[in-house]
């Protein structure tokens, strides 16, 4: 079973990922910001592969 810091490094690792890939960082802040508020109320924000998640 992975423990918290492995699964914390897995999602840093995820966050940075998504925010290297895609359109440039102006059509990225509005779903980053967007996606953190969801997930820090919630956990998760339901969105894999957008900004922020």
């Amino acid at each position: 079973m992975p423990g918290v810091l492995d699964e914390l490094r897995e999602r840093g690792r995820d966050l940075v990922t998504n925010l290297r890939a895609g359109p440039p960082w102006p059509a990225k802040l509005r779903p980053l910001l967007a996606n953190r508020l969801r997930a820090l109320r919630h956990g998760c924000c339901g969105h894999p592969g957008q900004p922020g998640c």
